[in-house]
């Protein structure tokens, strides 16, 4: 194994130690999601339809305040001296166009999971019962969810161009 190789292991062991933070801020963030949508306040606002969901939607939009931007800045600093391995011109183009339609996916699923997740097949649907359904599922899935969409977003934003632009 060539020293390279063996920094870049060395690097993404410590982006994969991550995902241990990941979970406790998740389990932050969906009880302080579920104490938030108890508020008075917060269920006047709320529809009707979306009164079930409503618990998820806090929780999603308290990960991408919180969670996604933290856990980048932590992979950020992680990888900073990340060298990719050398590769043809052909395949840095393909890598940069695929990586980057598959990483916007992954950032905005947790929205699509929530937002058609009710009319979606049986798998989409367990995934949004499970979101939806309570705080442990909440807390399990939405920091597997963050997880991704801090990893898509370094992909995105930092190791794609450091692909194109070697």
């Amino acid at each position: 194994m060539n020293p390279d190789q063996q920094q870049r292991d060395e690097q993404w062991q410590q982006v994969s130690r991550l995902f241990k933070m990941a979970m406790w801020l998740s389990a932050c963030l969906a009880l302080a999601a579920e104490a938030i949508h108890r508020l008075p306040m917060v269920k006047q606002l709320i529809e009707d339809e979306r009164a079930d969901d409503a618990r998820a939607w806090v929780y999603v939009a308290l990960m991408y305040l919180v969670s996604v931007p933290l856990l980048f800045l932590r992979m950020r600093r992680a990888l900073s001296g990340f060298k990719p391995p050398d590769n043809s011109l052909s395949t840095r183009v393909f890598v940069a166009s695929a990586g980057a339609l598959i990483c916007i996916g992954l950032i905005v699923l947790p929205v699509i999971v929530l937002e058609w997740g009710p009319s979606a097949a049986l798998r989409g649907q367990s995934l949004y019962h499970l979101l939806s359904g309570n705080v442990l599922g909440t807390a399990l899935v939405g920091g597997v969810l963050g997880y991704g969409a801090a990893l898509a977003a370094w992909m995105l934003f930092c190791g794609v161009p450091k692909v194109v632009l070697r």
